[in-house]
């Protein structure tokens, strides 16, 4: 039996308040725990945005990092000599490059490295630490220098080539080989042309780029050079020198090479000066005075050398190497 009067029509207006059963509705006792999913999300949502800013920048700075040393290494390595050749005892710190007259008057007249020949043109030497010829791998072949500082020579050689005396130019053979044999003057002619041989290559190691001119003068009638016009940038040589003389080799007491770098092998042989009975004009060795030596078969024993016979290279390896390490 129906009773009608207790029932109601649905009508469309209430069809929106009818979910289906794949559905949710919100429900007082589940609101709490509606409310901190969305919580939760919002957390969520917040790492992942703070994780990806930290990825982009992290990816951004490995990014520039490769670029800098892609540039490096294939663009300006073959341009910058300090990024060429880098040294760990900061020689490429000293240079200060600076924009200066170009250099047009005669040697003579003003410069203290090629003016007229005397005993104040020397040329200069310098002093690398043991840690940098290391990490050169030249350290067997290195010469040793006998001080409390153990570092190396290095010989200023292009200044060599220009004031040194071994490689004086014939105007001033008179001056420091005066009575200078034919074998010695092959000798010294041979040592001219290695010399030029250096120059040149420092010269094309070293090109200077700055731009040449060409003017008119009143007492030629051909165009040249315009000198006084020319500009070019040069190193601050005085600071070159400065860091030069601080790092010289000359220690207190001890006025040669030989005294500061004395020879693996014929040190106990020879003085101060380089002077043997067994050295010809040229300061090579003459093998049959060597061994004609009385000391020689002493000599020969304790360096384990065949009496008679020529040492083997392996011999100069410097025996600090292996005292050192």
């Amino acid at each position: 039996m129906f009773y009608k009067d207790q029932y109601a029509a649905l009508s469309d207006n209430n069809s929106a308040q009818c979910l289906s059963d794949g559905e949710n509705e919100d429900y007082p006792l589940t609101r709490g725990e509606s409310t901190r999913r969305k919580r939760v999300s919002k957390r969520t949502s917040r790492r992942r945005y703070v994780s990806i800013v930290i990825s982009v920048l992290l990816g951004q700075t490995l990014y520039t990092a490769l670029v800098l040393l892609g540039a490096r290494e294939l663009y300006y390595k073959s341009m910058c000599p300090r990024l060429a050749a880098p040294d760990s005892y900061h020689a490429w710190d000293v240079l200060e490059y600076r924009e200066v007259q170009a250099d047009h008057e005669e040697p003579d007249e003003h410069h203290p490295y090629l003016g007229i020949p005397s005993p104040e043109l020397d040329p200069f030497r310098n002093r690398i630490p043991a840690s940098e010829v290391r990490r050169l791998g030249i350290e067997e072949t290195s010469i040793w220098i006998d001080d409390d500082d153990g570092d190396y020579v290095w010989v200023g050689h292009n200044l060599h080539c220009i004031v040194g005396e071994d490689s004086a130019p014939p105007t001033a053979s008179d001056y420091y080989y005066s009575n200078m044999t034919e074998k010695e003057e092959r000798s010294h002619n041979s040592h001219m042309n290695h010399c030029l041989h250096r120059l040149m290559d420092a010269l094309k190691c070293n090109p200077d780029m700055s731009p040449l001119t060409l003017h008119w003068v009143v007492n030629e009638v051909a165009p040249v050079v315009n000198w006084p016009g020319s500009r070019h940038t040069c190193a601050d040589w005085s600071k070159v020198m400065s860091w030069a003389k601080e790092h010289q080799i000359a220690p207190s007491g001890k006025q040669t090479i030989l005294q500061v770098a004395r020879h693996p092998l014929y040190a106990s042989l020879i003085d101060d000066k380089g002077h043997a009975d067994f050295l010809d004009q040229e300061q090579l060795i003459d093998w049959e005075k060597l061994f004609s030596r009385p000391d020689y078969p002493a000599w020969a024993n304790e360096h384990g050398i065949p009496q008679g016979t020529v040492p083997p290279e392996d011999l100069l390896k410097n025996s600090h190497t292996e005292r050192r390490l």
